[in-house]
């Protein structure tokens, strides 16, 4: 407010004299939104931005960020009817209120689809602002993106605004949206003339042309006898361009063309223009080429094949026009793109089954049918459960019909690449024994190649690294790195199929990273020595490399493995610099973050000192010119966490001191050094697990500067719940005299409150447990802190919060008696399903011991 004054005294000022100096300053309207903005206050933001036009052309992106706030407003006001209840509960000691104010309930859900319609309506005028000086300027910096468009609509669906007109808006938006993303001078087109069909190559190869200025298309079409350019051949080349330029609109103006084909031939127009089956497979592909995950153009893609239907069947024409494998290889290109791997397979047994039926055999599964689906499930593997089991189902039946076919031409003959698909779905895949099930899948193509001869599946050593992969998923290192060794020996046999590469080693010694068992850091340091003695240019160790032997020592160390780690870098370091030693990889920042994150974790005496004077190293070599180690977050975060772990009296300081560095680095413009919430959130650690005085002010300081940050525009320093429960961890376990314990338990009122009435933090099993320890160890032992304990866990049950950090606080901070009060009955190892609903299964354990 104090600097929306300024600005207003500045604005009057430059009103009156009219002079270029008395102008307030452009940055200054621009934080000016932001700080409202952050708040969010979209309505104060607005009127900012409404006097900022007066003087200035605000940024295009400073009116999404209106529009955004608007719609977050019109979320909160829809989904969030019950706050006031809700922030009641705490309140009420006796907690028998629920079912009171049912009235005033049905009066707030009122109120709120007002005030979401409201926010709704303001973020449409902000948008139509953006679309009306997209079309004055041409300037793209004022096109609304699509996610700006979706997020307008979804305000108007929650909001429920004028039911009945609801989906008209949106679709009015819609089409407003279609019409901006269409090209500049096709966007309003409708295709009645050959003419309208032929100026889409304008558009399709505006950048294309050669060095005579003659379209690269242009140069495809062929006149006919009378000189027309309007021939079926003719608007396939173009549909088929469309489909290859990948446009949002390509399906769209390739359906508009083929509708315009069918027209003219109805009408007895042009006779040259009749729709082939290149046609409607242009049509389809692109459709599929536009395909997305949120797109429905694989629906379309569909659709256009039952156009076709309609047409033969209702209309009688297009006849002659049989979909063939091509039509249907690009429908499930539609569905493998838009991640819908089921509908993909339905159109494969679909395509089984004409085989079978049709009598001229023209839709029949080939190599490319069978890839697509196997590829579609493999992408889905890592999200749908059983999809890897799916694709061996798809490649065994294959293999079953390939068998059974006497003549072997009217089945598809699996591959190499069907095999790798299917192991490609195992390693993508989160369930158990995919590794093994991965394995098993090699050692049968090995078979079938060896055994049965047949070369068509032979091994290579994408298959091999697939696999490890998939057993590296699964923790399972010690089998990658004998499989590793066989494709060695294979490899040393003669067999060129199998020869392994650097993602081969690396893949192994990332399974060991992860693999999170003794000794696992030698075993990976022992990889990348052979790598460095093999004369191999396809394995050549590169920062990945060592970044994951540095994670394998981290995770699976023991003691000395950080020492042991920086000699490894300091090793790289001397090879870089000597003359013989060319494609040695240089150490860089990924690698030198590696090492700071084990000197962090290893809880050696000093360790925290190291980091820094690493760290301390990479800003000196940054400064020499050695731009490839320039400190980043994670670098700065990482010196701060280390201290964060530190026992040794004076973390505080310290971490401070490297947060204050980063503000300092981050505010000079230097972005790669911006400090974030875990930044933040490491000092407020180091503050609660210290001795220091009044450390629940200083924490709740810390947290305050956070804020800042992010009204600043620091997006990444957003402040988290994490975040908050550490400022009342460092309130809860305040020691000291009456004074700071009396402030300590204010701040961890004030962070209690912000919590539970923030608009998007959520209250957590631990916010509930370390309040308790707070009311507990700050409030002396009276009636009022039994009935703050008392609501406070009534409010934890209501919420469904109840994990066994709760019942044991509540347990060491009231007396016998009113812990069996408040436990009502219930066993601590049978908490009622009510109780612990909303905290996660591993939490919802009972108390074990007092």
């Amino acid at each position: 407010e104090m600097l929306e004054k300024r600005l207003r005294i500045l604005f009057q000022r430059f009103e009156n004299t009219k002079q270029e100096k008395d102008k307030p300053p452009e940055g200054m309207f621009i934080q000016m939104i932001e700080a409202w903005l952050s708040f969010p206050l979209p309505s104060r933001a607005e009127i900012v931005l409404d006097k900022m036009e007066e003087l200035y052309q605000p940024d295009g992106r400073l009116y999404e960020r209106i529009v955004n706030a608007w719609c977050f407003e019109a979320e909160q006001e829809s989904t969030n009817p019950f706050l006031t209840e809700t922030a009641a509960l705490l309140e009420d000691d006796d907690n028998n209120n629920d079912d009171k104010g049912g009235a005033s309930q049905q009066q707030e859900q009122e109120l709120g689809k007002m005030r979401a319609t409201k926010a709704s309506q303001m973020a449409m005028g902000i948008l139509n602002r953006m679309e009306q000086l997209y079309r004055e300027t041409g300037d793209v910096d004022f096109r609304p993106a699509l996610s700006t468009y979706t997020s307008v609509m979804n305000a108007f669906r929650r909001s429920g605004a004028a039911a009945s007109g609801t989906m008209e808006l949106i679709d009015h938006l819609t089409q407003r949206r279609d019409i901006i993303y269409q090209p500049p001078d096709a966007q309003s087109w409708t295709l009645t003339s050959d003419q309208d069909v032929l100026d889409l190559v304008l558009y399709l190869d505006n950048n294309n042309s050669n060095s005579n200025g003659v379209s690269r298309i242009i140069k495809k079409l062929v006149y006919k006898k009378k000189g027309s350019l309007a021939t079926t051949r003719n608007f396939n080349i173009i549909i088929n361009e469309l489909a290859k330029s990948n446009k949002l609109w390509a399906g769209q103006r390739a359906e508009d063309i083929l509708d315009y084909m069918v027209n003219q031939c109805q009408n007895g127009m042009n006779k040259f223009l009749e729709p082939d089956i290149i046609t409607i497979n242009g049509c389809i592909d692109a459709w599929a080429r536009s395909s997305s995950f949120q797109s429905n153009s694989a629906f379309r893609a569909q659709d256009i094949l039952q156009k076709l239907h309609t047409l033969q069947t209702t209309q009688g024409v297009l006849k002659n026009v049989i979909p063939d494998t091509v039509t249907y290889n690009c429908l499930i290109n539609a569905w493998a793109k838009s991640r819908n791997a089921n509908q993909a397979k339905a159109t494969l047994a679909q395509m089984e089954e004409l085989s079978l039926t049709s009598p001229n055999n023209h839709v029949k599964p080939d190599i490319v049918s069978y890839c697509s689906v196997l590829n579609a499930l493999a992408n889905v593997a890592h999200e749908e459960a059983g999809a890897a089991k799916k694709a061996e189902a798809i490649l065994t039946r294959m293999h079953r019909k390939y068998h059974s076919d006497s003549n072997k031409k009217n089945a598809v003959k699996p591959n190499t690449r069907c095999f790798n698909i299917v192991l490609k779905s195992h390693a993508n895949s989160r369930e158990p024994g995919s590794g093994d099930r991965a394995l098993l899948v090699l050692e049968l193509m090995q078979d079938m190649a060896t055994k049965g001869g047949n070369a068509d599946v032979v091994p290579d050593t994408f298959s091999y690294n697939t696999v490890l992969k998939a057993l590296g998923n699964c923790r399972q290192a010690k089998k990658a790195h004998e499989v590793l060794e066989r494709m060695e020996n294979e490899f040393e046999n003669g067999d060129h199929h199998v020869r392994p590469d650097t993602i081969s080693y690396n893949t192994v010694i990332r399974a060991y990273a992860k693999n999170r068992e003794k000794g696992s850091g030698k075993a990976a340091e022992t990889i990348l020595n052979k790598m460095l003695t093999l004369d191999n240019t396809r394995v050549r160790p590169d920062t990945s490399t060592y970044t994951s032997v540095i994670k394998a020592w981290t995770e699976n160390g023991g003691t000395g493995y950080a020492r042991r780690v920086e000699g490894i870098v300091d090793a790289l370091e001397q090879k870089s610099k000597q003359k013989n030693h060319a494609h040695v990889v240089q150490a860089d920042t990924t690698v030198y973050n590696a090492l700071l994150d084990a000197w962090a974790k290893s809880y050696e005496w000093g360790s925290a000192q190291r980091c820094e004077e690493i760290l301390s190293r990479m800003e000196s070599m940054y400064r020499s010119g050695i731009e490839r180690v320039k400190p980043n977050t994670s670098s700065y975060t990482c010196v701060i966490v280390a201290y964060a772990k530190s026992r040794e009296g004076d973390e505080y300081e310290h971490a401070e001191q490297i947060l204050s560095r980063m503000e300092g680095i981050y505010n000079s413009g230097n972005l790669n050094a911006r400090p974030n919430v875990v930044s933040y959130t490491a000092v407020i650690n180091c503050i609660a697990r210290s001795k220091e005085k009044r450390k629940a002010f200083k924490a709740m300081n810390v947290l305050q500067r956070m804020e800042e940050q992010y009204r600043l525009g620091n997006a990444s320093a957003r402040p988290n719940v994490l975040a908050y429960n550490n400022v009342l961890n460092a309130c809860a376990y305040t020691s000291g005299d009456r004074e700071e314990k009396e402030e300590a338990f204010k701040v961890a009122c004030i962070i209690f409150d912000e919590i539970r009435t923030s608009d998007y933090l959520r209250l957590t099993h631990v916010t509930y447990g370390t309040f308790v320890a707070a009311c507990g160890n700050l409030m002396p032992q009276s009636d009022v802190r039994n009935k703050l304990v008392e609501a406070t866990f009534r409010r934890c049950c209501h919420d469904g919060l109840v994990s066994d950090l709760v019942i044991r606080q509540c347990k060491r901070r009231t007396t016998r008696d009113m812990y069996i009060e408040l436990m009502n009955n219930v066993q601590e190892t049978k908490l009622p399903f009510k109780w612990t609903r909303n905290i996660a299964k591993r939490e919802r354990r009972a108390i074990i011991s007092p």
